[in-house]
């Protein structure tokens, strides 16, 4: 009987344990599971993030980034092909402001592609990633309006923005 009580108070102390871990914050697991599945490798962290499925709620949430990144550089180049197959019907300043907003998509499809593949290959700091993704997709709205073109003003502006923002990857480190 002696020999059964260190066993019972262990299992005891473990079950303890676990529903401690289990019973902390479901609620930041599902407001951000990546900061929860990244945080400090403890017992109570892993039961916790283990209990509340933080790893594949952060591996479903990446993958969904990634796939958002990779469709929005195709519908980007999609875009500019488009806009150049249009352009052989047209004629003069119309013609030139159409291949000026292909050319600028292209350029926009080409950013959004290198951004997701550094973050899908972890190359960049996630904070570095959003501020840049933020960036170009403040970049893109700038110019979303414009269906049928861009003066040649407009085309040098959002090439120069462009332009700022790869140096900023490039300063990054990547």
């Amino acid at each position: 009987m002696r020999n059964m009580r260190p066993l019972f108070v262990s299992s005891l102390l473990l079950s303890g344990l676990t529903l401690a871990g289990c019973q902390t914050t479901s609620s930041q697991i599902q407001a951000d599971p990546c900061a929860a599945a990244n945080a400090r490798i403890t017992l109570g962290n892993l039961a916790r993030n283990s209990a509340g499925d933080a790893y594949g709620k952060c591996l479903n949430e990446l993958r969904t980034e990634l796939a958002s990144a990779r469709f929005r550089a195709r519908e980007l180049e999609i875009q500019a092909t488009d806009l150049e197959a249009q352009s052989a019907s047209l004629n003069g300043e119309r013609k030139q402001a159409a291949l000026r907003l292909a050319k600028v998509k292209k350029q926009q499809a080409a950013l959004a592609s290198r951004l997701a593949a550094l973050k899908d290959a972890k190359q960049i700091d996630e904070q570095k990633a959003q501020k840049l993704i933020a960036q170009e997709e403040r970049l893109s709205g700038k110019i979303s309006g414009n269906n049928q073109g861009i003066s040649a003003g407009e085309e040098k502006s959002v090439s120069l923005e462009m332009l700022q923002l790869e140096a900023e990857l490039a300063a990054s480190g990547v």
